[in-house]
C-alpha cells in the first residue's frame, strides 16, 4: 500500500500499474545480504524472473544507511509487500507506482520550411 501524501492514510495500489517501483531501507552492514535475499524471493514470487529489476544498491551518502531500488512490472506480488513490513533486515520502505511517459513525436516541418503545429 502507498500513503496519500495529503492525509498520510493508506490508499491500496493500482493493480492495473505497468511497474511498480520500492525503495527499501536496511542497515549499512546488511545492504548485501537484504539485496540478494529480497530479489531471490521477488524473483521466485513473480511468473517471469525477468519483471524484476535492482535499480541501484549501497550505502546513502549522508547517514550511511543501506538502500535497494528494485522495480517490478505489473507490480509487486503481496507476499512480497508482506515481507517488507516483517523483514527484520528491512528498517523502512515505500513503494509507488511508475508512470509510463508517452514518447513525443518530433515536430515536423512543412515543405515551406515553418513547423507544423
Amino acid at each position: 500500500m502507498t500513503a496519500n501524501f495529503t492525509t498520510g492514510q493508506p490508499e491500496p495500489q493500482n493493480r492495473q500499474a505497468k511497474t511498480q517501483c520500492a525503495v527499501i531501507i536496511c542497515l549499512k552492514r546488511k545492504v548485501v545480504s537484504v539485496v540478494d535475499r529480497l530479489t531471490s524471493v521477488l524473483e521466485q514470487q513473480v511468473e517471469d524472473a525477468a519483471r524484476v529489476t535492482v535499480q541501484s544498491y549501497g550505502i546513502m551518502q549522508k547517514q550511511f544507511d543501506g538502500y535497494l531500488v528494485v522495480t517490478c512490472r505489473s507490480g509487486f506480488p503481496a507476499a512480497f509487500l508482506a515481507l517488507l513490513h516483517s523483514d527484520d533486515g528491512v528498517e523502512e520502505f515505500v513503494v509507488f507506482d511508475l508512470i509510463e511517459r508517452q514518447q513525443q513525436r518530433p515536430e515536423t516541418t512543412s515543405e515551406e520550411g515553418g513547423a507544423r503545429s
